[in-house]
């Protein structure tokens, strides 16, 4: 019997072994152990790429890693979906795959000029009457900064920053609908201020004023709570985020707004063209997803991503500046202009 014992013991060890070298065969490695939230969703935890993974935006030099989940590939066609078997997270419904990852259906209201999906696919829809599924894939982060300064204080506190590879969803920066410029506990509030935009207030699951009245459609909806479980939650850290009129093109802004104290955020203008952020417009370059096309993503040549800063025109109280798909600033884009968050972890 202690024999029997010994060899079991033995077997279990070698398995755990086999198990171990397979889970990082593919070149990413990962100290933290598998995010589960409470309904099941596994959500992917901070993972840094390491081997033939290292590679994005900034070539292989650069630093690289998978943290949370959002809808991005186009489901292929050998997978069916399940829709009785489903989650909730923040905003969409998931659906069990045969393949055993999750879905998201969602109405094609594509634009235009995008006659197919990034796998050659037609785009059937830009009306929002059809709908496709969309695979729940980890979102691929590149680490611009190791020590950014979390406070503002240009102290001590410091994070790793983290900007997301590619442009993720459309969500405007301010209802389209509004045409008259907002007060806000008695004072003018223009289109283009941050701190009281629609996409902050996504990002974060925030209330926001719409016209005259609080619209609280992204409370707990928002990208922070679809993109990562409340464990993954508690690992980014709350960041001063600079709106000063230094973070713009211009030293004096009239549209510059109050600073915020956020988790999810976008880049400002000075951040954007920062040299040791990004090298050059190749650097800033972002590739569409097949789920960013479908929520209304201008697309381009080669699905290159026009994506939002956070930071204001000096000269026009509509207008926001954004990457262009040459990776180039400019203030022209709008409709089909894509989210590419930015974070924080502590280090």
């Amino acid at each position: 019997m202690k024999k029997l014992t010994k060899i079991f013991a033995l077997v279990c060890f070698i398995s755990a072994l086999c198990f171990t070298s397979c889970s990082n065969s593919a070149g990413v490695s990962s100290g933290v152990p598998q995010d589960e939230d409470d309904n099941g969703f596994k959500g992917t935890p901070y993972t840094v790429l390491t081997g033939a993974n290292k590679n994005g935006t900034a070539g292989t030099e650069a630093n690289y890693v998978l943290f949370g989940d959002f809808p991005q590939s186009l489901k292929s066609e050998t997978v069916t979906v399940d829709e009785t078997k489903s989650v909730v997270r923040g905003d969409y419904t998931y659906y069990k795959g045969s393949d055993g990852a999750w879905y998201v259906k969602q109405a094609e209201k594509v634009y235009n000029n995008v006659p197919t999906y990034r796998d050659g696919t037609t785009a059937a829809g830009h009306d929002g009457t059809t709908y496709r599924y969309f695979k729940v894939e980890p979102i691929k982060w590149r680490v611009v900064d190791e020590n950014y300064d979390i406070d503002g204080t240009g102290g001590t506190a410091t994070g790793k920053l983290l900007v997301a590879e590619n442009g993720l969803v459309v969500c405007e920066y301010y209802d389209s609908d509004i045409t008259y410029i907002r007060t806000i506990s008695g004072s003018p509030v223009y289109y283009n201020n941050y701190k009281e935009s629609r996409v902050r207030a996504y990002l974060n699951g925030l209330s926001y004023t719409k016209r005259t009245r609080s619209d609280s459609t992204f409370n707990g909806k928002g990208f922070i709570s679809t993109a990562f479980t409340s464990s993954l939650q508690s690992k980014i850290i709350t960041t001063k985020v600079d709106n000063s009129a230094s973070t713009t093109v211009n030293e004096t802004n009239q549209y510059e707004c109050d600073n915020t104290d956020d988790k999810l955020f976008l880049l400002s203008h000075s951040e954007a063209l920062n040299t040791s952020y990004f090298a050059d417009n190749h650097a800033r370059k972002r590739l569409d997803t097949d789920f960013s096309l479908a929520t209304g993503a201008i697309g381009s040549d080669e699905y290159r991503a026009y994506w939002y800063l956070r930071s204001p025109s000096s000269t026009r109280a509509y207008e926001i500046y954004n990457i262009s798909s040459i990776g180039y600033p400019e203030t022209n884009g709008y409709v089909g202009t894509c989210v590419v968050p930015a974070l924080c972890i502590r280090n």
